[in-house]
């Protein structure tokens, strides 16, 4: 029984030999498709995978999950089977079954019996060579547990943003790459509000990640022109909001009514796409905000990536040599005991269990607002920071691997793009 709930779970990356056997009937390929179907959803979300990945090839297709940021294989399956399932999910999701030629998206929520757990599902599709490739993103997951101090915050970092959180407006911005873990941070943070204080919480998301009783959350449809982030933004502010959670300032339109709402007592949460806490502010100039309006209503800038975290059950120590530390740019650090990835039970033969942020925080003090103010430039708000002892994402790397939390292979691709 345990053999068969692993294979249902973890998949078979050993393919060939678990495919299942040819059917003459079509009816035999729709149960087989079914029956995946199910399987699939729910290893996806055991596993806790962000996404589904179905790739079709001339022989059939792969589907993987992307786990932990990664991705593996979780099983290959012949064409017919392809097929159906294909269609099966094209039908859940109300797409077109019969359009092959153009890409689609749509959505679905899948409820299972076991426990009443439910996962809301995003697809899409795209036409290849050998068929329409679908790509499934696990949404609206549970957030009870989500917390600051889980996301691997140091202490003063934690302090800093529940100082913030404490205020009654100003602007808040996460920033960093698609997958970096910002939603996450966000909506760890609105949890925080809503354990210390009764206030009136609206978000505008695209899509909703997390589901958080308590808090008003709206989807807009980027399908229409009926409800983008900026209309919704502003029909909003008419509804008393203590505090707004934007899922990401896309333009100039939003940015200016998010800025406007921070300064006229409310609190405003957001992401934005940048490398750096310090290229927020180059980014919202770019956009063509003023920057004394930013000096005034931007308190708090966030750059977040994710790395993977050694499972401590079978991490192994060992020294830095002097060529690592090098290529990390701390020479210095030869020597230092770090820990490898091994692999056990606990951890499914990766070496890693879950992920942990990298954060660098740039809290806005009068001195450096002054500095935006007078438009001096991102190097020069960088050059700031690291004179006042401000981390960086490397810095925050580097502490993580020196305590175990990581290993020399994660944090160098954070050095490497420095």
């Amino acid at each position: 029984k345990l053999e068969k709930v692993l294979k249902q779970v973890y998949g078979n990356s050993q393919a060939a030999p678990a495919l299942p056997g040819k059917a003459g009937a079509k009816d035999d390929h729709s149960s087989d498709a079914a029956d995946l179907g199910d399987k699939l959803l729910y290893a996806a979300y055991i596993r806790e995978a962000s996404d589904i990945h179905i790739d079709p090839t001339h022989k059939g297709a792969r589907i993987r999950f992307r786990v932990e940021g990664q991705l593996e294989v979780y099983e290959l399956i012949q064409k017919e089977i392809y097929t159906e399932l294909a269609s099966r999910i094209k039908v859940m999701a109300n797409l077109d079954i019969a359009e092959k030629r153009a890409p689609q998206d749509g959505r679905f929520s899948h409820q299972f019996v076991s426990g009443g757990k439910r996962i809301d599902m995003r697809v899409a599709t795209l036409p290849t060579k050998y068929g329409e490739r679908i790509t499934m993103r696990l949404l609206a997951v549970q957030t009870e547990g989500l917390t600051l101090n889980k996301l691997g915050f140091t202490d003063h970092n934690r302090d800093m943003i529940e100082r913030f959180l404490r205020r009654s407006q100003g602007l808040m911005i996460m920033t960093g790459p698609t997958g970096s873990g910002k939603t996450t941070t966000l909506y760890a943070s609105i949890r925080l509000l809503l354990a210390e204080r009764d206030v009136n919480i609206i978000t505008v998301e695209d899509p909703i990640e997390y589901e958080i009783d308590g808090v008003a959350q709206c989807e807009i449809d980027p399908a229409s022109d009926k409800l983008d982030f900026a209309k919704a933004l502003r029909s909003i502010l008419r509804h008393d909001p203590d505090v707004v959670m934007l899922g990401e300032i896309r333009d100039k339109e939003t940015a200016d009514i998010a800025i406007k709402a921070a300064l006229t007592g409310h609190m405003v949460l957001g992401t934005l796409h940048t490398n750096s806490a310090a290229a927020t502010v180059t980014r919202l100039i770019d956009m063509g905000v003023q920057p004394y309006l930013i000096a005034a209503a931007l308190r708090l800038a966030i750059a977040q990536r994710l790395l993977r975290r050694l499972c401590t059950h079978c991490r192994i120590p060992r020294p830095l040599t002097e060529q690592e530390a090098i290529s990390i740019f701390h020479p210095e650090l030869a020597g230092t005991q770090i820990y490898d990835p091994t692999g056990c039970v606990y951890c499914g033969d990766k070496g890693y269990a879950g992920r942990i942020g990298l954060y660098e925080l740039l809290e806005l003090n009068e001195s450096w607002a002054r500095d935006v103010a007078d438009e001096k430039g991102e190097a020069v708000l960088t050059d700031n920071m690291r004179k006042s002892g401000v981390n960086s994402l490397l810095d925050d790397a580097i502490e993580k691997l020196v305590s175990g939390q990581t290993s020399f292979n994660e944090v160098l691709q954070i050095a490497s793009s420095w």
